[in-house]
C-alpha cells in the first residue's frame, strides 16, 4: 500500500505544497517519523564541506573536533531548530504595500543562547514546467536576506532550489542568475536520485530516504517505527513515478491526439541529441515566448486567473495558460487554450524550426500583417508566414536567423496569440 498514491486516486492529486509539507515532516527532528535528527543530518550531508566553511562567518557554527566528520552530532548541537512552511518574505522598502514572495520551506537553527545561527530556505518544484518566473529565486533570496540582516548580517543563508531532476535549460538559467552574498550558499537539490546506487552523499531527497533505510538496517541509527519505514519506501516510489500513481504511468502515455507526453527536460534532451543544429535557436525562441506570454498575463492583470504552463510531447512543446480554477489533464488532446507551439517534429529539422501562433477570431493573416508597423511588416514579408487553418499562423525560421532582426515580428505574433487565448 502506497499512501501517496491513495491521495492521487480519481481526481485527487498531490501538489507542490503537499510535497513541501511532507518534506518538512521528514526533516523535523521532533516529528513522529522515528528518525530524529538523522533525516535532517542526511539532508545536509551533501553540502557538509560548504557548511564547514561557514564557521568563519558565525561563531555559532564552529565545528568541534568531535563533529568535524559527523553531521548527526553537528545537527544535535543546536538546542532549537524551527521549520516553517510557506513563509512570506517581503520586499525591503518603506512602501505601505511591499511586494511579497512565498518560500516553500524555511529551517532556522538557534544556539544555546537562543541566537539565530543559520537559515536554510527551500524553493520546491515537483515539475520543471512550473519554473516560469525568472525573478522568483532572486527575489525570494533578496527579500529573505534583507529580513535576516535586520537581526544579524553575519547569519548565513543556504538557499536550496529543489527540482525533480538537476536543473537544465530554463531552470539552469534562473538558478545561475541567482547571485548570493559571499557568506551564503546556493545549491540545487533533486527529488530523484539519478545515480543507480550510491553510498556517497547526493543532494537528493531519494538519497536521503534510501540512506535512512540503509542506516536503520545496518544499525547505524536506532530503528524507526514501522510507519516510518513504510513512509520512506512509499515516498521513494512516488517520486520515481513523477509524483503520480504508478498505474497511470507507461513508458509512452499517448493522448487522444497520438502524441506522447514527456517531461520538459526529456523534451529538450531529445532535441539536443537528435537535432543539435537548431537546439540553441529553440532555447532562445522558448525564452522569448515564455517571457512575452508572462508579460501579457501580468500587464492584463490576469495572474490571479491564469498560470503559464507547458505540455511537451514527442511532436511539440505547447505553451498555454492554465486556468487556476480548473484541473487540466495534459493527456487530453484539447487544452484550455494553446497560444503558441514550438514544433519538434513536422518541418523542424537540424536546419530550421517550425512555430505556430494562434490568432483571434476574425483576425486573418493579412489583418495581422496590416496591424504591424512598417519595419515589422517588412520582416513579415521576408519570412512569409503561412496561414494554418482559420486561426493559426505558422512561421519557419532557419537556424542562421538573426533573432534581433525577427524579434519584433515574433513578439507581435506571441502577443496576438496571447490575446486570442485569454484576451
Amino acid at each position: 500500500m502506497n499512501i501517496f498514491e491513495i491521495f492521487c486516486d480519481g481526481k485527487g492529486r498531490i501538489n507542490e505544497t503537499n510535497m513541501s509539507s511532507i518534506l518538512n515532516f521528514l526533516l523535523d527532528p521532533v516529528r513522529p517519523h522515528g528518525y530524529g535528527y538523522a533525516s535532517l543530518a542526511r539532508f545536509l550531508r551533501p553540502i557538509q564541506e560548504q557548511l564547514q566553511t561557514l564557521n568563519r562567518s558565525h561563531e555559532g557554527l564552529v565545528w568541534s573536533t568531535s563533529s568535524a566528520m559527523d553531521m548527526d552530532k553537528w545537527v544535535k548541537r543546536f538546542p532549537r531548530i524551527e521549520l516553517a512552511l510557506e513563509e512570506d518574505v517581503y520586499e525591503p522598502q518603506e512602501d505601505t504595500k511591499p511586494r511579497k514572495r512565498i518560500l516553500d520551506s524555511v529551517i532556522r537553527f538557534y544556539d544555546a543562547q537562543h541566537r539565530l545561527c543559520l537559515v536554510v530556505a527551500i524553493e520546491n518544484k515537483i515539475t520543471l514546467a512550473s519554473v516560469t518566473d525568472p525573478m522568483q529565486l532572486s527575489e525570494e533570496y533578496d527579500f529573505l536576506r534583507a529580513a535576516i540582516d535586520k537581526v544579524n548580517k553575519t547569519i548565513p543563508i543556504v538557499f536550496v532550489f529543489l527540482t525533480p531532476e538537476p536543473v537544465s535549460n530554463v531552470s539552469q538559467t534562473i538558478f545561475n542568475d541567482l547571485v548570493m552574498k559571499d557568506r551564503d550558499i546556493k545549491v540545487n537539490y533533486c527529488w530523484k536520485n539519478l545515480l543507480i546506487e550510491s553510498s556517497q552523499p547526493y543532494p537528493s531527497i531519494t538519497w536521503v530516504a534510501k540512506s535512512l533505510l540503509a542506516a536503520e538496517r545496518s544499525g547505524e541509527i536506532n530503528p524507526a517505527s514501522s510507519h516510518g519505514d513504510l513512509f520512506l519506501r512509499s515516498m521513494v516510489k512516488f517520486i520515481a513515478n513523477d509524483f503520480q500513481q504508478e498505474s497511470v504511468l507507461e513508458e509512452d502515455v499517448l493522448g487522444a491526439n497520438g502524441m506522447s507526453v514527456r517531461a520538459i527536460d526529456e523534451f529538450w534532451s531529445k532535441w539536443t541529441h537528435e537535432k543539435p543544429g537548431t537546439y540553441p535557436l529553440a532555447c532562445e525562441l522558448f525564452e522569448l515566448i515564455r517571457t512575452t506570454l508572462l508579460q501579457h498575463c501580468e500587464q492584463t492583470n490576469l495572474t490571479h486567473l491564469y498560470q503559464l504552463d507547458f505540455r511537451p510531447t514527442t511532436t511539440r512543446l505547447a505553451c498555454f495558460y492554465r486556468p487556476l480554477a480548473q484541473d487540466v489533464d495534459l493527456q487530453q488532446k484539447k487544452l484550455p487554450n494553446r497560444p503558441v507551439a514550438i514544433f519538434f517534429a513536422g518541418a523542424t529539422s537540424n536546419q530550421r524550426i517550425q512555430l505556430q501562433f494562434e490568432r483571434r477570431d476574425g483576425v486573418s493573416l493579412e489583418t495581422f500583417r496590416r496591424s504591424l508597423d512598417g519595419p515589422t511588416r517588412e520582416v513579415f514579408d521576408e519570412i512569409q508566414p503561412d496561414e494554418s487553418g482559420a486561426n493559426y499562423t505558422t512561421i519557419h525560421l532557419p537556424k542562421s536567423v538573426n533573432m534581433g532582426h525577427v524579434k519584433s515580428l515574433l513578439q507581435a505574433a506571441i502577443q496576438e496569440a496571447a490575446q486570442a487565448a485569454i484576451g
